[in-house]
Formats: C-alpha cells, structure tokens, sequence
C-alpha cells in the first residue's frame, strides 16, 4: 500500500492523497485567498475611442500597458488628468469575466484617495454613445436623426447637461456609418437623409395647401377672385 492511501473495511483501497501533487493544493489555496481579496466588481465600459475601461462607483480606471502586471494581477489607474494624475488605484485579477452581456473584472481598491468627485452620469453618456455606435453599424442604418433621437433618449435627465448635442451625435454618427459601410454607404446615408426631409416638407407643404382650401369653403366667388394676380400685358405705344 502506498503512503497517504487508506483501506476501507472491506479492505479496497479508497483515495491515494499521494497522488496530489503539493503545488497544487498551494495553487488551490491561493486561488481562494486572492478570490476572497479580490472580491469587488468592475464594469466594463468603453472610452470615446473604444477602449476599455474598468467602472465602479461613478469612477473609471485605464490599464496602462502589459508591464503593470504581477503574478496574474493588473494595476490600474483613475482616467482623471485634468487636476494632474488622480491617485486613484485598483488592483485587479486580469481574468475577464462575464455574466450575459456584461464584462467585468474582480479586484480591490487600492487607493480611494481620488482628487475629484464620482461622476455616477457618465455612464448614461457612455451608454447612450455605446448605442448610437451599435446602430450605426447595422446592415440598413437608421436616418440620422431617428438613430440620434433613439441614443438620447437613454440618458437620464441629471446627465443630460453634460451631454455631447444633437448635431455633435449627427456628425459622429454619420462618421461610424461611413467606416463601417464604406464611403459609398456614407453618401447614401445623406441621400436617404435628404429624400425623408424632402418628402416631409412636401407633406407638410399639402397639409397646409389643404387646410388653406378648407378656410375657403364658404367664401362668396367674386372675394376668391380678388386674390388671383391680374394679368398684365406690354403697353403698346403709338
């Protein structure tokens, strides 16, 4: 019988512990403390120029590059610049992890001393861009306008003052199209744009030619005349 086997009382042998090999038991631990160490949440969120981003708490941190990485852990740090380099740190495990469409990353905090209020609106903002990029790629794009119309309407009022405008989001959107689909795609995007304005303004133009036939009705025949131009011809001299 091997060491670390035991017998059972009909004298078959049960487990053989021998067989683990010890770094795995320690592999095994460590696995467990870092998870339990490591046991906040970070969102994925992606920057204006589709970076990803870890978001927790109204605060959004970056990954520097490969090197701010030690024994499977990452280093990052808060995008704040605008006062200097916000202190603001997390450590994270560098194993991305997803729950439907959501990805995210377990860490800690390791440093919360940021030099800048949380900015919980952001992520509507980043939302609602998120959503005008998505439509820009379908197969048959939106108008302009209905994509731009769709995206607002996901940010929440308190974030809406620090929105980009409307025209900003037309002109973005109507550059994601134009990568996505080509030049070509581009161009008939601004055509569709122009034909659905034309074809509004005549609607609105035979609305209103029927509504002023409707303030008509019941005027006497010789007051309608008084409003058709007269005819005019040259004098003749001599």
């Amino acid at each position: 019988m091997n060491i670390g086997e035991e017998i059972s009382d009909e004298g078959e042998v049960v487990s053989d512990i021998s067989e683990i090999e010890e770094g795995e038991i320690i592999a095994g631990d460590q696995q467990n403390v870092m998870e339990n160490e490591y046991n906040l949440e970070f969102v994925e969120v992606k920057s204006g120029r589709g970076r990803s981003l870890l978001s927790r708490l109204g605060f959004e941190h970056y990954f520097e590059n490969e090197s701010r990485t030690m024994e499977g852990v990452e280093y990052w740090r808060c995008v704040k610049r605008s006062n200097g380099y916000c202190t603001g740190r997390i450590h994270v495990l560098a194993e991305w992890r997803q729950l439907n469409e959501i990805r995210y990353k377990l860490g800690k905090i390791a440093n919360a001393a940021h030099n800048h209020p949380a900015d919980p609106e952001k992520q509507s903002i980043r939302d609602a861009i998120e959503k005008l990029k998505n439509l820009a790629g379908m197969e048959n794009p939106l108008i302009t306008r209905e994509a731009v119309d769709q995206s607002r309407a996901t940010i929440n009022m308190a974030a809406r003052a620090n929105a980009p405008s409307t025209s900003a989001m037309s002109r973005t959107y109507q550059r994601w199209v134009g990568t996505a689909r080509g030049v070509g795609n581009r161009k008939w995007l601004k055509s569709r744009n122009s034909e659905i304005g034309n074809q509004n303004f005549f609607r609105k133009s035979e609305i209103e030619g029927k509504n002023a036939g409707n303030r008509l009705i019941g005027i006497p025949t010789h007051l309608c005349n008084l409003s058709k131009s007269k005819k005019t011809y040259p004098r003749r001299i001599g």
